[in-house]
């Protein structure tokens, strides 16, 4: 799954452009925006995902918060 993600991880963002999560009429805080983006790349990252593991036991209930780990882990090391 991590693999996967990493090899994608350039589709993610140039799909999902950061800048696309600034809502300054939603809020003034940055800490907000990294929360929208993550959610969309975690959808995408699910989707990208189901045809090769969504058949396997706990990828619905499992997918998103391991995903969610990935991304965190990938940011850190940007």
């Amino acid at each position: 799954m991590a693999g996967l993600l990493i090899e994608d991880h350039g589709l993610i963002e140039a799909d999902n452009p950061f800048g696309s999560f600034i809502a300054l009429a939603k809020t003034n805080a940055h800490t907000t925006f990294i929360v929208d983006w993550i959610d969309a790349a975690v959808k995408q990252a699910t989707e990208a995902l189901r045809p090769k593991y969504g058949q396997f036991c706990g990828f619905e209930a499992g997918a998103s918060s391991n995903l969610q780990k990935v991304l965190h882990t990938l940011l850190s090391y940007q």
